[in-house]
């Protein structure tokens, strides 16, 4: 409740193509998804999962968002999204919310976490960025980043964490960050 909640109204999220919001027929694949994801984290103990692409446009982060929204509407689990693509920003375009501080502030040390964050319902925080990062590749690969994101996870217990990251053929963000991630999800191409 600390957090300023982030609503999306229907239409916004239509012409976003953000459609597990609620449920229902349009967010089967996403629910299909998310039930598979449950499954094999579980099984493994993992927590943390990775979304990224080869290249740009291929709709890795609508389905990190749609995705996030499914797992949220399982009442017992608490997501947390964060927007870990440095270059090219985008949930907070989606959800029509500017921050006052960009995620990759929090991680230089330089903002507080509830800066960049908002939530959305009772079980699903999602941390944004404003604008890009001037040296996003050293960042994601710093120490201070692995402890930031420690940090978070203490204080706010998510059960599931969903790192919308760069596309993997844009720069080498990913290649040093993989490693905080116990698992990842490649979107092949929208469509």
């Amino acid at each position: 409740a600390a957090l300023p909640e982030v609503t999306l109204p229907e239409g916004q999220a239509q012409r976003s193509r953000i459609t597990a919001l609620s449920g229902g027929r349009d967010a089967a694949p996403y629910d299909m998804l998310r039930s598979r994801i449950i499954r094999m984290m579980k099984d493994k103990g993992w927590s943390r999962l990775a979304i990224t692409s080869p290249e740009a446009g291929c709709g890795k982060s609508t389905v990190s968002l749609n995705l996030a929204l499914a797992l949220a509407r399982q009442k017992d689990l608490k997501v947390l999204l964060l927007d870990l693509d440095f270059r090219r920003p985008s949930l907070h375009r989606t959800l029509g919310y500017d921050p006052e501080k960009s995620l990759h502030e929090y991680l230089e040390g330089t903002a507080d976490f509830e800066q960049c964050a908002v939530r959305m319902g009772e079980n699903l925080i999602v941390a944004l960025n404003l604008a890009s990062s001037r040296a996003p590749s050293e960042l994601l690969q710093s120490q201070s980043t692995r402890d930031a994101l420690d940090a978070v996870e203490r204080r706010w217990r998510p059960d599931i964490v969903i790192f919308d990251m760069s596309p993997m053929l844009a720069s080498d963000d990913n290649v040093g960050f993989l490693g905080n991630a116990d698992c990842a999800l490649l979107i092949a191409a929208a469509e």
